[in-house]
């Protein structure tokens, strides 16, 4: 899932539904506390590509939908459509964080050497060696590929557009 669907499926799921129709000088810090309030009695939202793991909505998802706001209203700010963000002094519940494997270059070595698709070979030595996701190396091109130069830039940025062109 990239992060444009992710943040849709924040604003889809758990932001237009509960705050969505509050005009936005409405939102004041005590608001956004009793909207924290309520996504702790939500129920979680299964998406396209991922099933709810938890009854109600998570203390990371919480924090994932607070950020995107704080953003939002930060701009709502440079605008001058708001004195001040009711975001940025949240108190947040408290996310719990497990521990991350790190693989070890023996464990590498051993995925590689496993590894019998050539195509999905390279993948994998572009991602350990080079720390670039699925979709970074999905969109590498000879053009990115300075053999030269020792390096592959991965630096083009693309914007998704879901709308389709009208005249009036």
């Amino acid at each position: 899932m990239s992060m444009y669907d992710s943040q849709t499926a924040l604003i889809a799921n758990y932001i237009n539904p509960i705050i969505g129709d509050m005009e936005v000088q409405a939102v004041t810090p005590r608001a956004v506390d009793g909207y924290i309030q309520t996504l702790q009695k939500t129920k979680s939202v299964s998406t396209k590509t991922r099933k709810a793991v938890t009854t109600y909505v998570s203390d990371k998802t919480i924090e994932k939908i607070i950020k995107l706001l704080r953003c939002a209203f930060k701009q709502a700010v440079r605008w001058e459509i708001i004195a001040r963000n009711p975001f940025d002094n949240v108190i947040l519940p408290k996310t719990e964080y497990a521990k991350r494997d790190i693989w070890t270059a023996d464990m590498i070595r051993l995925a590689l050497d496993k590894c019998t698709d050539s195509k999905l070979y390279v993948a994998m030595n572009l991602s350990f060696a080079c720390s670039l996701r699925m979709g970074e190396i999905l969109g590498l091109t000879w053009e990115n590929v300075h053999i030269s130069d020792e390096d592959i830039a991965a630096d083009n940025a693309y914007v998704y557009i879901d709308k389709e062109l009208t005249r009036a």
